[in-house]
C-alpha cells in the first residue's frame, strides 16, 4: 500500500502543470501549432519565446477569470515583450448578427483599414496599424458577446497597452484581452469596415454578481457588532462557549478584512506588503478552521460529559484551546512559508505573494 501510495505521489508530480512566473493568462497565446527552435525558443508573429518564458496549461481563462479545463498544452507570454489585442476571429472574418464568425467579403477592398486610433499614456490620440503596433490574439471572452456602442452615456478607447476603457457616467471600466476581442464592422454611414470591441457585457451586475464581490465585506459588517456584544455582556463571555465563539469571530473577521482588502485595493501592493497581507490571511484563515474544530469538539465534550465546570476550570481549558489553535495555525503558515521558499516544483507551491497575495488557485495537479 506504502509503495501504491509512493508510485501514485511520482506520477502526480511529473503530470504538473504550472503556469509561467509574472504573466498573467492574458498575455499568454496558444504555442501548440508552432515548431520549437534547436535552443528551445518559438517564434510568434516575429517575436522570440525562450523556453523561460513557456509553460504547461490544463485550463483557458475566459470572462471575468472563468477557468475551462483543457488538454495540456504549450502557450508562451508573448505579451510581455509586445502589447497584445484579441481579435474574435481570424483576420479574414468578422462577427455576423449571429455572433458567428463569417468570411468578411471587404477585408481587401478600399472601404477596410486594419487602422485603429489609440489613445496613448499623456492622453492624446494616435492613429496606428493593429497588426503592426501590436501582437494579437484570436478568441473570444465567452460564447455570447455583444458589441459595445459607443453613446452619450457609455463610449470606448483602446489603450496604447492594449486595454479597452469603457466610460460610463457613474464609472470607467477596464477590460484586458482575456474580456474582450475586436473585430471589424460594416458602418452604412461611412461606407467602411472598422475595428469595434465585443465583450460579456454586464450593464448592471446582478444581485448574484453583487453578493460575490461583497459577501466577504457583509459579513464583517456583521461580524463586528456580534463580538461587541458579546464582549459587552458577562454572561456570553464568561463561560467557555461563549469565548470560544468570540475568538472564532476574531479570526474569521480577521482573515475576511485582509481578503477584502486584497480584493478592494485597486492600485498596486509593494512585494512586502503583498507577502505580510497573503501570509496573514492565510494564518488567520487556518486559525479560523481550527477555532470552529474546537468549537465543536467543545460542544461534543459538553453533551457527552454533561458536565458543567466554574470559571476557572473554564480560563485553564480556554488557554489550553487557544495555545493549541494559535500554535496550529502558526505551524500551517510557517509550513506554507517553507514549501513557497523551497527548491521543490513550482506546481506545489502556494504561490503567495507570486502573482497575487493569496494563494493563486491555478496552480493545479492533473488527475491520473
Amino acid at each position: 500500500m506504502l509503495l501504491l501510495l509512493i508510485g501514485v505521489i511520482l506520477k502526480v508530480s511529473r503530470s504538473c502543470a504550472v503556469d509561467i512566473a509574472n504573466c498573467p493568462y492574458e498575455e499568454t497565446v496558444n504555442l501548440s501549432n508552432y515548431a520549437s527552435q534547436a535552443n528551445g525558443s518559438i517564434f510568434y508573429q516575429n517575436i522570440e519565446i525562450t523556453k523561460a518564458w513557456q509553460g504547461y496549461y490544463d485550463y483557458e481563462q475566459y470572462f471575468n477569470g472563468v477557468n475551462v479545463n483543457v488538454a495540456m498544452h504549450l502557450r508562451g507570454c508573448v505579451c510581455k515583450f509586445k502589447k497584445c489585442i484579441k481579435l474574435c476571429c481570424q483576420r479574414s472574418e468578422l462577427i455576423n448578427g449571429n455572433g458567428q464568425c463569417i468570411t468578411n467579403i471587404g477585408a481587401n477592398s478600399s472601404h477596410s483599414s486594419d487602422s485603429i486610433i489609440i489613445t496613448q499614456t499623456n492622453g492624446e490620440f494616435k492613429q496606428v496599424d493593429i497588426f503592426n503596433h501590436f501582437i494579437w490574439q484570436m478568441g473570444r471572452p465567452c460564447n455570447r458577446v455583444a458589441q459595445f456602442h459607443s453613446t452619450a452615456q457609455s463610449n470606448w478607447s483602446l489603450l496604447e497597452n492594449g486595454t479597452l476603457k469603457v466610460r460610463r457616467i457613474e464609472q470607467s471600466m477596464y477590460y484586458t484581452t482575456r474580456d474582450y476581442c475586436l473585430s471589424q464592422v460594416y458602418d452604412v454611414h461611412d461606407n467602411e469596415y472598422t475595428y469595434e470591441p465585443f465583450s460579456c457585457l454586464i450593464l448592471n451586475p446582478s444581485w448574484d454578481v453583487f453578493i460575490k464581490k461583497y459577501a466577504m465585506l457583509i459579513s464583517i459588517i456583521f461580524f463586528i457588532p456580534t463580538i461587541l456584544i458579546y464582549l459587552s455582556f458577562k454572561e456570553l463571555h464568561g463561560n467557555l462557549g461563549g469565548k470560544l465563539l468570540i475568538s472564532y469571530l476574531i479570526s474569521l473577521t480577521m482573515s475576511y478584512s485582509v481578503i477584502c482588502y486584497i480584493n478592494f485595493t485597486t492600485g498596486a501592493i509593494s512585494p512586502p506588503a503583498c507577502l505580510i497581507l497573503g501570509y496573514a490571511g492565510y494564518f488567520f484563515v487556518r486559525a479560523a478552521f481550527f477555532w470552529l474544530s474546537i468549537l465543536s469538539f467543545d460542544i461534543w465534550r459538553n453533551i457527552k460529559e454533561n458536565l458543567q465546570t466554574g470559571i476557572k476550570s473554564h480560563n485553564k481549558l480556554y488557554w489550553l484551546y487557544s495555545l493549541s489553535v494559535w500554535g496550529a495555525g502558526l505551524l500551517c503558515t510557517m509550513l506554507t512559508a517553507l514549501a513557497e521558499w523551497s527548491e521543490i516544483d513550482n506546481c506545489w507551491k502556494p504561490g503567495i505573494g507570486t502573482k497575487h497575495c493569496w494563494l493563486d488557485g491555478k496552480q493545479k495537479i492533473l488527475s491520473l
